[in-house]
């Protein structure tokens, strides 16, 4: 697994002393690294990053960079993602005091779905001009896609000049566990 960036984007209705330790947390699954870490915009140089637990990681604001109420400030860190979306993807935010007294919380910030490549090959079946051309498309994803989940929907799109009817009538979908139609062509030789 490699490690991306995720900025964090954090404002407080409130004044932050310095000194300041921003916590945040990641859903179960994901691990953070402060290697590559930095302060974007709003925050000294001289802001430190821990890591307290895989998911958990920590930054101090310099004694001397104290934060007036309502300043915005964001922080650019390295996170490896899990293998699948985690079934709780929620990411906290506390800002604690330097005498350990919370000074802000956001919690239950949604997190964004995990996906891996998805792997696809058109097959025409009657390749005419200006005919029909009823398609069959296989596609094999490397993650779950659970059906449930908004937003998690296939969606086929054609080059310029094909149509697709208006109402999509005889179409149906099946499982199977053969994926030698991937990355091969219609005769069956690997591209």
């Amino acid at each position: 697994r490699t490690l991306h960036p995720i900025q964090f984007d954090i404002m407080s209705e409130k004044f932050i002393p310095g000194g300041s330790k921003i916590i945040i947390t990641g859903p179960e699954g994901f691990q953070v690294g402060c290697v590559f870490f930095r302060p974007v915009y709003g925050l000294s140089s001289t802001t430190t990053c821990l890591v307290r637990k895989p998911n958990i990681v920590e930054f101090t604001i310099d004694t001397q960079d104290a934060k007036e109420a309502s300043t915005p400030f964001g922080i650019r860190v390295m996170w490896t993602n899990p293998e699948f979306t985690p079934l709780n993807n929620w990411w906290r935010v506390d800002i604690v005091s330097p005498l350990k007294k919370a000074i802000d919380v956001r919690d239950y910030i949604p997190g964004f779905d995990i996906t891996d490549r998805v792997e696809v090959y058109v097959e025409p079946t009657f390749a005419y001009l200006g005919e029909m051309n009823p398609l069959r498309v296989y596609f094999l994803a490397y993650t779950i896609m659970n059906q449930a989940d908004f937003g998690n929907e296939l969606v086929l799109m054609a080059p310029e000049g094909y149509v697709f009817p208006k109402q999509c009538q005889g179409f149906g979908m099946k499982l199977t566990d053969d994926n030698r139609a991937i990355g091969s062509s219609p005769a069956g030789y690997s591209d």
